[in-house]
């Protein structure tokens, strides 16, 4: 999951080549990935496991760009209000809300312009960005990625 999270943003097309059935998959996998993730933060802490969860955050962003694929299927994937989705929303607070408790810092390699309501300051600008962008909140027209950097 994590090579995949640098090739889809190392490559803007990669996206377009999975199929329903892979991209499908890959949202459930993911999930899963994410929720063991966050589960050994809580009980270990800082350390590999935050790069770890970043990036499984960054192929998440990544997987959101299928919703510019042609056909309702590949869009339907990541709508709003798709189930999965909304257990995505659900965990993109819960690691938001443990990040901030725990002063954890992620490092992620995607550059976002993004202008945060005072009440999100504290939000580190992945999960902020992830949470818009799932709830198809108006506010994610105005997110952009300003780059993207593999160092």
């Amino acid at each position: 999951m994590e090579v995949l999270s640098i090739a889809l943003w190392r490559s803007k097309t990669l996206i377009n080549k999975l199929t329903k059935e892979e991209l499908g998959a890959l949202s459930r996998n993911l999930y899963g990935c994410l929720e063991f993730d966050l589960q050994k933060v809580v009980n270990d802490g800082k350390g590999y496991q935050i790069a770890t969860l970043c990036k499984h955050l960054e192929l998440l962003l990544a997987l959101l760009r299928s919703r510019g694929i042609e056909g309702e299927e590949f869009k339907m994937i990541f709508a709003p209000d798709n189930d999965l989705t909304k257990k995505y929303v659900t965990l993109v607070d819960d690691v938001s809300r443990i990040v901030i408790d725990s002063d954890i810092e992620l490092k992620s390699r995607i550059s976002l312009q993004i202008e945060k309501p005072e009440m999100f300051h504290n939000t580190p600008d992945l999960l902020y960005a992830l949470r818009m962008y799932l709830t198809g909140d108006s506010g994610a027209n105005a997110i952009s990625i300003s780059g993207v950097s593999d160092e």
